[in-house]
């Protein structure tokens, strides 16, 4: 009888210590795909908004306001506006940007009378902070990422 005792707590703990993680993990995949649905709903509704005259202006307010006292939210707008291919709004062009005797990516934050450049070069691995150069045009050279279908 002890030995059917143990086989079924020993069974039982087996299967317990797969199971509950497995079933854990679902839960949680779960909840996360809930929360991603309310965002994306959100997003949808924010973006419908802003197609209109009223939306317009008040997003630009509140980027004024707000938005743009974030560090780092014109680089992720910017990054954004490329992929989404929202060529109405100014940002930076990503660049190979010639550093020493490297390439270095990064992004061409202005360009100026002069023949010169001002660049920013993200670190790693923090690309919110990084070093803003101003340097000849002929050592930047503009990256056009084209996303194929």
């Amino acid at each position: 009888m002890k030995r059917f005792v143990a086989f079924l707590k020993a069974t039982l703990l087996g299967g317990v210590v797969v199971v509950l993680p497995a079933w854990l993990a679902v839960l949680l995949v779960l909840k996360a795909l809930g929360h991603l649905e309310i965002f994306v709903k959100l997003c949808f509704l924010v973006g419908a908004l802003i197609q209109t005259a009223m939306g317009r202006k008040a997003e630009r307010a509140a980027e004024r306001a707000v938005l743009e006292k974030i560090p780092g939210y014109t680089v992720l707008r910017s990054l954004a506006s490329r992929l989404s291919d929202h060529a109405e709004t100014a940002s930076f062009q990503p660049a190979l940007v010639e550093i020493e005797e490297a390439l270095v990516p990064g992004f061409i934050v202005e360009r100026h009378s002069g023949n010169r450049s001002t660049v920013f070069i993200p670190s790693v691995p923090t690309p919110m902070a990084g070093a803003v150069y101003i340097i000849d045009n002929n050592r930047v050279h503009p990256w056009t990422c084209e996303l194929s279908p």
